[in-house]
């Protein structure tokens, strides 16, 4: 006999017939369920694999606006850090500035305590001008001037950053008794504005005076002396 599909079964019965007929349908009824069951799978598939897709594809913008706020971050904290450093700094330099002039003033008035008892040994030694020229004071306070005539420091006393001091003529020397002169003595590294050039270290400026006013010996450079 031939495979034929159109075959029928001759002891098969009716009812034999329709059971397989039903049961044939059962199964086109499944194997179509399955196919659709199938298909939405596929396509579940696909768009998760999709949705996957795109998420990764717009992963680096999401790292570089972290990154980039993260920058700003560290940007705003090291500004914040540079502007900490710079006002540490600043206030750093002006302690130390009125650390200096707190020092100045101290020492300047242990200087004048000093030259008020007769105390000129901070002051002894010779003291050279611009041109080479020198003067000698002693510790007793004698003064010998660049032409070689002899004085005497007195009347210390504070004028602001400087201690004033006369020269007063000793015994024996002929002087103008109308005139006196002075010096100015200014500590190394305070400033003045009487046009000395070299204000880190101890000077003296001379001067001249009368009843009613006080004058700088001109030229300044020439009039004023530094400790050797």
């Amino acid at each position: 006999m031939s495979g034929n599909d159109n075959w029928i079964d001759p002891f098969e019965t009716e009812e034999e017939r329709l059971s397989d007929k039903e049961d044939a349908g059962k199964e086109s009824e499944s194997q179509k369920w399955l196919i659709i069951l199938l298909s939405t799978t596929a396509v579940l598939i696909v768009a998760a694999i999709g949705t996957f897709s795109v998420l990764m594809m717009n992963r680096p913008e999401g790292q570089k606006e972290v990154a980039a706020k993260s920058s700003q971050q560290f940007s705003s904290s090291s500004e914040v850090s540079v502007n900490q450093q710079s006002s540490s700094s600043s206030e750093f330099s002006a302690a130390t500035s009125q650390s200096e002039a707190s020092s100045s003033v101290s020492l300047q008035t242990s200087r004048l305590t000093d030259f008020q008892r007769g105390d000129y040994s901070s002051l002894a030694g010779r003291w050279r001008n611009q041109a080479g020229e020198r003067l000698v004071i002693s510790a007793n306070g004698n003064f010998v001037n660049r032409d070689g005539s002899a004085w005497q420091l007195s009347n210390p006393r504070a004028n602001g950053s400087q201690i004033i001091l006369d020269l007063s003529p000793n015994p024996g020397y002929g002087g103008n008794t109308d005139t006196s002169f002075g010096v100015m003595f200014m500590l190394g590294g305070v400033p003045d504005d009487l046009g000395d050039k070299d204000q880190s270290r101890d000077r003296m400026i001379g001067f001249s005076q009368t009843a009613d006013r006080v004058d700088l010996r001109e030229p300044i450079d020439e009039n004023t002396y530094y400790l050797e």
